[in-house]
């Protein structure tokens, strides 16, 4: 159940408990701290901070430059109230976002329309088979992924060869 306010949801998280299910609540950059503190006091495994006001989808650059400045923000009054995991979502589409993402600390990313965009991509092109749909969608969580893979290496110091994936070499003595 996607955005239930937890002051509705008393019956059902009481169910998510006994089933062993999560409740993930959606936290929007214009939440009030008190609301931040009662989401993340009702969450089970991790927060979905949503990155902007208004409706999913793809963004262009001077989105993503407001995007990143409100949601630091906003990542920083979920954190006094939480240790839990915090995945960010609405408007995720290219690895550059990834890369920002993770900048700022987020622990994970939600992806939708990126996926959506690739599949209509695909029966554009006049092919409806599900090898290439699965292919298409295999190609984006690919790039995003190494995206936040090479985020996360450069973050812990690593050299950026070994942020590729590629193990750094010692230098040979050219002696030799």
């Amino acid at each position: 159940v996607v955005d239930l306010p937890p002051e509705d949801a008393v019956a059902f998280l009481g169910h998510c408990k006994a089933s062993d299910l999560s409740f993930i609540p959606l936290i929007a950059p214009t939440s009030t701290q008190a609301r931040v503190q009662q989401l993340a006091a009702a969450a089970s495994s991790f927060i979905y901070c949503v990155s902007l006001t208004g409706v999913t989808g793809t963004r262009d650059a001077d989105t993503w430059n407001r995007i990143t400045a409100d949601l630091k923000d906003t990542l920083s009054i979920i954190r006094q109230f939480t240790k839990l995991p915090v995945a960010v979502g609405f408007g995720i589409s290219k690895g550059e976002h990834v890369e920002r993402l993770a900048s700022l600390g987020t622990d994970g990313f939600v992806v939708g329309s990126a996926l959506v965009n690739a599949i209509e991509g695909v029966a554009a092109k006049g092919s409806s088979g599900v090898a290439e749909r699965c292919a298409a969608i295999e190609a984006v969580c690919t790039d995003l992924k190494a995206h936040a893979a090479r985020t996360a290496a450069l973050a812990n110091g690593q050299p950026p060869m070994a942020a590729n994936g590629v193990a750094p070499q010692s230098p040979t003595d050219p002696s030799k």
